[in-house]
């Protein structure tokens, strides 16, 4: 369903974000609520080779999967008059352009309201997404969010603002996959920074500080120890059988037993565009 499909003869819109949209959503907005939708789980399964990643090492972002028993906690924006053509396209561009995202409306249930849920738009990554990595294991994942980076930064900045939005907005609500990501995710760090050349002053700090500039960039003396550290990492994940998420088939110890569709041909020139590429300097 195509948004202005959804927003005709509107003059208002709640538009629900899950992702980076809880702390950047760079659009205006008449006001903002903390909230849930209902029948869906929040999981690091959809492919970014933009944003938090490349083509070769794409990095892991959320999206939502269909769960009668799950809810999904975040932020929903009421865009009125303008605001809504204006908000429609630029989130055309960042997360269907860029990310490959669909559109849905669903029902958004504000915290602490004793009121009926409002109708809002929301963006979802499926599993027929040519960006779609699908379920790994949740070390995998972490490795891989450890290790990626894009146009707008680290995987790793997006998991901790996500995680700290959670803590800070949502301290009554509990969040397994992405705690335990963020666990694994730190345990990876820890490892690769473990290894030789890495412990040296210079990389020692771009390791460490990956949201100072927005961006982790490896100095030259880090290139090789990263190389073999997640190569040892990765060869210890796949002992499991684990799947990195760019090919291979079912996983063990992955939630939801699926594998995931090999990414040669997939991950290639996704659809972008030069408004794409602007977007990638100004988006967190």
């Amino acid at each position: 369903m195509k948004p202005q499909h959804i927003t005709t003869g509107k003059t208002s819109l709640w538009i629900f974000g899950y992702g980076s949209l809880v702390w950047k959503p760079d659009f205006k907005y008449r006001r903002s609520q903390v909230g849930y939708i209902q029948g869906y789980k929040r999981r690091f399964w959809h492919g970014d080779n933009f944003h938090r990643g490349n083509d070769v090492l794409p990095g892991r972002v959320v999206t939502l999967i269909e769960d009668d028993d799950a809810s999904t906690w975040g932020v929903a924006f009421e865009v009125t008059g303008s605001q809504v053509e204006e908000s429609l396209k630029y989130l055309n561009v960042r997360e269907t352009v860029c990310g490959g995202y669909i559109t849905k409306m669903v029902d958004f249930f504000p915290e602490g309201e004793n009121q009926p849920p409002v109708q809002a738009l929301v963006y979802i990554a499926t599993s027929d997404n040519a960006l779609y990595l699908g379920p790994a294991s949740p070390e995998m994942i972490g490795i891989q969010i450890a290790v990626c980076r894009g146009k707008t930064g680290h995987n790793l900045e997006y998991l901790v603002r996500l995680a700290e939005f959670m803590r800070n907005s949502c301290p009554h609500v509990e969040d397994h996959h992405l705690v335990q990501q963020e666990e694994h995710a730190a345990e990876a760090l820890i490892e690769i920074k473990s290894y030789g050349p890495l412990t040296k002053p210079s990389c020692m700090s771009a390791l460490s500080s990956p949201g100072a500039t927005g961006a982790l960039a490896f100095p030259d003396c880090a290139v090789a120890a990263v190389v073999v550290a997640v190569g040892q990492l990765f060869a210890r994940a796949r002992g499991g059988g684990a799947s990195f998420g760019l090919g291979g088939g079912a996983s063990a110890g992955v939630e939801g037993g699926a594998g995931t569709r090999p990414a040669q041909g997939r991950l290639q020139g996704a659809g972008r565009s030069e408004a794409c590429w602007e977007e990638g300097r100004s988006q967190p």
